[in-house]
């Protein structure tokens, strides 16, 4: 699959503009919540191997009432709020529309930011993706069995 070999290929990563990685002495999560554009530093990574592993389809809704559960579950100040309107402005107008669900396993090097992977993804095909879940296996020596 062309798309897997060309993320194989990835050197390096920006960091996301909601990351912990400082600049300037300000996490650039910091500069984004208070508006102001800062450049983001690059990093090297490795894709040591990636995986297609299944599809299958949701809808709009069955999409939306899954998310607005999950962001339901997180405590504290990270744009709730903000992320609810924007999901309920995306997805009530397309309810009825289907989306497809790709399951990936990747083995990256420390530091590989999969949402950025996946946002890669969609540029290399021309539609958009992003990260419907992550289930981290392996950190270091810590495996899940």
């Amino acid at each position: 699959m062309l798309l897997l070999d060309h993320i194989r290929q990835i050197k390096k990563q920006t960091y996301p503009p909601y990351s912990s990685k400082k600049v300037d002495g300000k996490q650039l999560f910091e500069w984004a919540r208070a508006g102001e554009e800062v450049e983001s530093p690059e990093r090297n990574i490795k894709v040591y191997s990636i995986e297609h592993l299944e599809d299958k389809e949701k809808t709009g809704a069955e999409l939306l009432e899954e998310i607005l559960k999950k962001i339901d579950l997180v405590k504290g100040d990270f744009r709730q709020e903000e992320i609810i309107e924007s999901w309920l402005k995306t997805l009530s107008p397309i309810s009825n529309s289907t989306f497809l669900i790709s399951k990936f396993r990747a083995h990256v090097s420390s530091g590989t930011y999969i949402r950025g992977l996946v946002q890669e993804m969609g540029e290399i095909l021309g539609c958009g993706a992003l990260t419907y879940s992550i289930k981290r296996t392996r950190v270091g020596e810590y495996e899940l069995t």
